[in-house]
């Protein structure tokens, strides 16, 4: 054998997976000596190369469950946020068809005349219904009914007070759960089966004169 040959095969035999211990010491000497000897004889005319048992990684059982207990929480605020937010949105549609529903009633009294007016008297709460087709659609939509009461007061001969008040109630239990009920999500989530009801209410005051005046806060 040429001595710019260089046969590694007996100190570096094909890489196989075993265990670290005084074995896997002594190769890794045996391969680090060859290299020295051949670098300094010079270039080789045969290259090899001397791979060292190769180890392997991956996620234990206890890493991909805390992984997912924590997409789990993930997902359980994302749900809510959701939720939360479209309640807002419904909260804030009502509030706007309420605001329309008082500035309708109060524009119809700007049309009368002062005898009308002045004969006006208080109605108690009932349910209200327009003769705009556009607002009732709007109440159909928005998924509750509105009620909606007057109160009307003299002030001076010549003056009237007219308050209009309007109500709408969102669905769900009366009160709130003591603890959380439900699946296993529901608890862990701390939300009950069903939304807690709410009351809400809108109004607005107007005021109208014999002589043209006309005011509203």
């Amino acid at each position: 054998m040429s001595p710019l040959h260089v046969n590694r095969s007996a100190a570096c035999p094909e890489p196989v997976e075993e265990a670290p211990g005084p074995a896997l010491l002594v190769r890794r000497r045996l391969c680090e000596a060859g290299s020295k000897r051949s670098a300094s004889k010079g270039p080789v005319l045969l290259a090899t190369r001397c791979s060292l048992p190769a180890t392997s990684s991956a996620f234990t059982i206890v890493e991909v469950m805390m992984a997912s207990v924590i997409l789990v929480v993930g997902f359980i605020g994302m749900i809510q946020g959701i939720t939360i937010g479209s309640e807002m949105l419904a909260t804030a549609r009502r509030q706007t068809i309420a605001a329309q529903i008082l500035d309708h009633e109060i524009g119809k009294l700007r049309l009368h005349d002062w005898t009308y007016i002045n004969a006006l008297s208080s109605s108690s709460s009932a349910t209200y219904s327009s003769d705009q087709a556009s607002i009732n659609t709007a109440i159909a939509a928005s998924g509750v009914s509105f009620n909606i009461a007057s109160t009307v007061a003299t002030i001076t001969t010549d003056l009237r007070e007219v308050a209009f008040t309007v109500t709408w109630t969102k669905s769900g239990t009366n009160t709130a759960a003591t603890t959380a009920t439900g699946s296993w999500l529901n608890q862990l989530s701390f939300a009950g089966p069903s939304p807690i009801a709410r009351t809400y209410t809108r109004s607005s005051t107007a005021y109208f004169g014999k002589y043209g005046l006309n005011l509203k806060h």
